[in-house]
């Protein structure tokens, strides 16, 4: 080389720097026309979105269209789908895919999550010939947000205050379960304290009761001069069950005979009307078992001392009472 350099003059030297320069730009226009026709070949895609609607809601699906114009012969065309990154949107599913004599038509529903007001959805369409790949965008018109919540100029103007507000307390549940439980127990050791008292003053109603309607049934008895039998049986039906049962006899089952075998043993409150009720028994005998006549001088003779000694049966129940 150097002695090349040596033996060549000055013009060969020139010539030869200009066939460099010559060849090295002749290279350069090469490879620019080289990617010019590719760009050329690839930026004749005709890309355009269009969405049904010029408004969306967040989570709500929206219908585009992307129609491609202009499909070259040679390479691949590939399309977003499901997986591909387009935030804030996202495909849904796979597209609807037709073509004519135009070229291809291709229907996503999309759907944004984002909060801005106002949204543009690009949509990337890949070119790729041999090891070549060009990616191109299809940008749709801008989506205006619909706002459900209608937010308000901050106009407001900003007191202090230096006084305390009262805050009412909220519910303390804890406190409330057991105030329950405390008025539960209350009750119940109200009731424990009360329940004998008052299960002994209804007794003593209740036998109150019995013996007002037992007095006024006794004397409701027939008239003893005209009706001497029926009085007689009135008497001891009505009276009889009051007194105390001998060997769980009532008296008004027993005969004279019984009775006066029986008398004996039959407690009575008032032990003064045994001789009252033997003489009843045998008054009854004679009247309606035996057939005699038997003539009371008026209803008292039997019924006073009769509804005295029931008084004190009464009585003698009513302190038994516990």
């Amino acid at each position: 080389m150097f002695q090349f350099l040596k033996n060549s003059s000055i013009p060969d030297m020139l010539r030869l720097k200009d066939n460099w320069v010559l060849n090295a730009g002749l290279c350069s226009w090469v490879f620019y026309l080289i990617f010019s026709i590719a760009s050329a070949q690839t930026h004749s895609i005709g890309l355009k979105l269009y969405p049904t609607k010029d408004t969306l809601a967040i989570g709500r699906p929206l219908e585009v269209t992307l129609y491609v114009t202009n499909v070259p012969s040679k390479g691949n065309l590939e399309f977003p789908d499901s997986l591909t990154d387009v935030s804030p949107f996202e495909i849904i599913g796979a597209p609807t895919i037709s073509q004519n004599n135009k070229g291809l038509k291709l229907i996503y529903l999309v759907r944004s999550f984002g909060i801005e007001p106002i949204q543009k959805l690009s949509l990337p369409v890949i070119y790729r010939l041999g090891k070549d790949t060009v990616q191109v965008w299809a940008t749709s018109s801008p989506l205006r947000l619909k706002q459900r919540v209608l937010v308000l100029q901050d106009s407001l103007s900003y007191l202090l205050e230096n006084q305390l507000i009262p805050i009412t307390p909220s519910i303390d549940y804890r406190l409330f379960i057991v105030s329950i439980f405390a008025s539960i127990l209350f009750f119940i050791i109200l009731f424990w304290i009360i329940k004998k008292p008052y299960l002994k003053w209804v007794k003593k109603k209740q036998l109150k009761r019995e013996w007002i309607l037992l007095r006024n049934q006794l004397e409701k008895a027939p008239d003893p001069a005209k009706y001497p039998g029926d009085f007689l049986l009135h008497l001891i039906r009505n009276s009889t069950p009051y007194f105390p049962k001998v060997d769980g006899i009532e008296l008004s089952s027993l005969t004279t005979p019984e009775l006066e075998n029986y008398l004996p043993q039959i407690a009575l409150a008032d032990e003064s009307f045994k001789p009252l009720l033997q003489q009843l028994y045998q008054l009854r005998d004679q009247v309606i078992f035996a057939g005699h006549s038997a003539v009371l001088p008026t209803s008292d003779y039997l019924l006073e001392p009769l509804l005295s000694a029931l008084q004190a049966e009464y009585y003698r129940k009513r302190e038994a009472i516990v």
